[in-house]
């Protein structure tokens, strides 16, 4: 994608369920809001 933006292209690339999985997050869920957003949510563990 063009972009001005340096990291756009990187921050598309990144799978930001399994980072959130990865950094110790639970119940990660993403459900889309529109055509072109989405929500992700996720819980901090106790």
């Amino acid at each position: 994608m063009k972009s001005t933006e340096p990291f756009l292209d990187e921050y598309y690339m990144l799978d930001l369920e399994e980072a959130l999985s990865q950094a110790g997050f639970v119940n990660v869920c993403s459900v889309l809001t529109d055509p072109r957003h989405r929500t992700v949510t996720a819980t901090v563990p106790y």
